[in-house]
């Protein structure tokens, strides 16, 4: 969605008159009619699922139907985040992720023919406190994020280890309402402190210095800071992100790969 405002005003919608909009639109090509569901995601964006891969392909390449939905909607493609260890924070400094990407894929040309690189990000806060971190990569299609898994990316003249990247075996919590589960830009809850539970800002906080004024707006009662490892909240955050993290697969289930 192109802002929050059209974001808010699809919310409201029904999923059938959304799909209606998609199928018969003038002009609508077949594949658009091939649409099965619709998902409301907690960002304000839609899924749109449809019934082949073929139809999946043709209406991310032919995307004049996102402009039946909203005016200036646009189509984000899936990509498949890959998980590389141990990699120089030096070697690719943040706001060139483009050139990066580019230098990545050409070292790995022989290693990995073909790859496509669509994204990268650091996992966390690295410049200025850690000298490696892990870097995440995003590829166009299942059996490339597979094969990188299996085999390992070269960086730097050094074979980098590999896994899946699943957000859901990381601590996630809310810097706007303090709680855990989401994030900041889908929190639909009031903001809170995270030094003193209140209906406030934490940057703006008049008692952050306090100690004795401390209140938890994650578990509520702690006299702690929200992100504290005393919280009983966060403890079971990091638990049920242990959780995921052993039993996630260790491959994509594949579909198909797009030629790009």
């Amino acid at each position: 969605m192109p802002d929050t405002i059209t974001a808010a005003t699809i919310k409201e919608q029904s999923r059938e008159e959304i799909i209606e909009r998609i199928k018969e639109g003038a002009g609508a090509a077949p594949a658009n009619r091939q649409v099965v569901a619709i998902r409301k995601l907690p960002s304000g964006d839609l899924a749109v699922y449809v019934d082949s891969p073929a139809a999946k392909k043709e209406m991310e390449s032919i995307v004049d139907w996102t402009n039946r939905i909203a005016l200036g909607a646009t189509v984000k493609k899936r990509t498949w985040p890959v998980l590389i260890h141990g990699v120089r924070v030096t070697d690719y400094p943040q706001g060139a992720e483009e050139e990066h990407a580019r230098r990545m894929e050409k070292e790995n040309e022989k290693f990995h023919p073909g790859l496509r690189i669509l994204g990268m990000r650091w996992l966390g806060r690295v410049e200025g406190i850690k000298d490696y971190a892990p870097l995440v990569v995003e590829v166009a299609c299942a059996e490339q994020a597979n094969r990188m898994i299996r085999e390992g990316l070269i960086i730097q003249y050094d074979l980098k280890l590999a896994e899946t990247y699943d957000p859901k075996s990381r601590v996630t919590q809310c810097y706007k309402c303090q709680r855990y589960g989401h994030i900041a830009p889908a929190c639909h809850n009031q903001q809170k402190c995270g030094h003193c539970g209140g209906d406030h800002s934490t940057s703006e906080c008049a008692m952050k210095e306090q100690a004795t004024r401390r209140r938890c707006a994650a578990c509520i009662t702690g006299e702690h800071a929200s992100w504290s490892k005393l919280c009983p909240a966060r403890e079971r955050e990091r638990s049920r992100a242990k959780m995921a993290q052993r039993t996630k697969a260790r491959f994509y289930p594949t579909t198909y790969c797009p030629q790009t």
